[in-house]
């Protein structure tokens, strides 16, 4: 079975030939370690990650532009990442990304999801969460209003049909959305 059988297999309640060896990802500190400690550098590291930042697993959908070592696939024996479809399903407009304040080592920023937290400067734990952008009916109106027009042009790649072509000849796992989170790297990344 290739990864696309085994997964409509697992979907579909049937008998596969073995799971799917996926992770969901890995920090770009961790990943450099693993370098350092001998596995083999064969493909690097795709985006140049800060010592925080996931590096997307297999389980973790891969949308053009996303932060992949396939050496970690490579070496851990695991299966190809699914593929995201490159379809903005969340804010579009994504809020700008800033930071708000600065206290030492610690930042309080908002990010594309209009979620307020306090990260390090390193990026070498998870962000200890303020705010999300809807508090109240009256946000949640704004917010629809201004970022979840589901006609808008922004939501598609403009290489759409180059997109579509690479996705059906994909054998693995294609994947529509993600899980964004507080804690999760923003969709694309």
């Amino acid at each position: 079975m290739n990864d696309k059988e085994r997964f409509h297999a697992i979907m579909g309640f049937e008998k596969p030939d073995r799971v799917l060896y996926w992770e969901q990802g890995f920090w770009g500190g961790t990943v450099e370690r693993w370098y350092a400690e001998g596995m083999p550098r064969r493909h690097g590291v795709q985006g140049d990650p800060a010592y925080g930042d996931t590096v997307r697993g297999p389980a973790t959908p891969i949308g053009p532009g996303a932060r992949v070592c396939l050496d970690v696939l490579e070496a851990a024996g695991l299966d190809k990442p699914a593929l995201q479809v490159p379809v903005e399903l969340y804010l579009s407009p994504p809020y700008e990304e800033e930071v708000l304040e600065e206290h030492g080592e610690r930042l309080r920023v908002r990010d594309s999801m209009g979620i307020k937290k306090y990260i390090t400067r390193r990026k070498d734990s998870i962000p200890h969460l303020g705010s999300w952008p809807v508090q109240n009916r009256d946000d949640f109106e704004r917010l629809a209003a201004e970022r979840l027009d589901p006609g808008s042009p922004e939501r598609f790649p403009q290489d759409w049909n180059e997109q579509v072509k690479r996705l059906n000849a994909c054998d693995g796992v294609v994947e529509l959305g993600g899980t964004p989170a507080a804690c999760s790297a923003p969709p694309g990344s």
